[in-house]
């Protein structure tokens, strides 16, 4: 009986470590993200966490329900958020697209509630988003980020040593790259908006009777308009290009929280 019963205290602590990892990520990652209710999210953790842990070795110290467990749930908990923040980085190059697009155009003044970021964003902004979205479903990048989550549970035992602190330079790596992704994306638009804008300057500058800023949003607005319309299939494509990177990135950050630091 005793044998029995350490036998599933180690099953038990070994899927409470297991829940604890994907809880983070789906808590962190912008799949399934908050356009999913929480019943949902919930599921999708426990449908994973089954035949997860059914492969998860029990971890061999600390397998006991004490105090001293919330130091590997919580080191659980915060590789799971590493996981998904450095996947929602990926994606958020597409948020400071939609962003930078709306402020070229002259529509980041109307903005609305996006659940994705729970946050007010424009309504361009929060359609670049849902593309950027729908793209990824497309090519697959969100069956790319839970396949290396599931690996992660082979590269990085539950209950082992993670380093956390060690992904630090990665993150801030990938948020400098998110930024560089998403105004390169739009620059196109950015230019065209800011040569107008001077146009338009030198003009009231010219001639200051005339109201230039009555026309002046129109001729922005419909200028960024249709060049985005235009330029629409080479952005798909450098979202897609971007999409790519999301197995190389999650490759780093499960590297960095493997590897001791020096």
């Amino acid at each position: 009986m005793d044998l029995l019963g350490s036998l599933l205290l180690g099953r038990v602590v070994a899927y409470s470590l297991v829940v604890s990892r994907l809880s983070g990520f789906v808590v962190a990652s912008p799949f399934p993200g908050s356009y999913v209710g929480a019943t949902q999210r919930v599921g999708l953790v426990l449908a994973l966490s089954v035949p997860v842990a059914l492969y998860t070795p029990d971890p061999g110290a600390g397998s006991e329900l004490t105090f001293a467990l919330l130091v590997p749930l919580s080191l659980e908990l915060g590789c799971g958020l590493i996981v998904g923040l450095a996947f929602r980085f990926v994606m958020a190059a597409f948020e400071i697209a939609g962003s930078v697009f709306s402020q070229s155009v002259g529509l980041a003044a109307g903005t609305t509630y996006n659940p994705g970021s729970e946050s007010q964003t424009s309504a361009l902004e929060q359609v670049v988003t849902l593309m950027s979205l729908a793209l990824a479903l497309a090519v697959g990048a969100h069956r790319v980020a839970i396949a290396y989550l599931l690996e992660s549970f082979r590269a990085l035992p539950v209950g082992g040593s993670l380093h956390l602190a060690a992904t630090t330079s990665t993150i801030v790596d990938l948020s400098s790259e998110a930024l560089r992704v998403g105004v390169r994306l739009a620059m196109p638009v950015l230019a065209v908006g800011l040569i107008i804008q001077i146009a338009l300057a030198l003009l009231a500058r010219a001639a200051p009777s005339m109201q230039i800023f009555n026309v002046g949003l129109t001729v922005m607005l419909a200028a960024g308009l249709l060049l985005l319309l235009s330029s629409l299939d080479a952005v798909a494509s450098g979202m897609v290009a971007h999409l790519g990177t999301v197995g190389v990135t999650l490759e780093r950050v499960l590297g960095a929280m493997r590897e001791a630091p020096p």
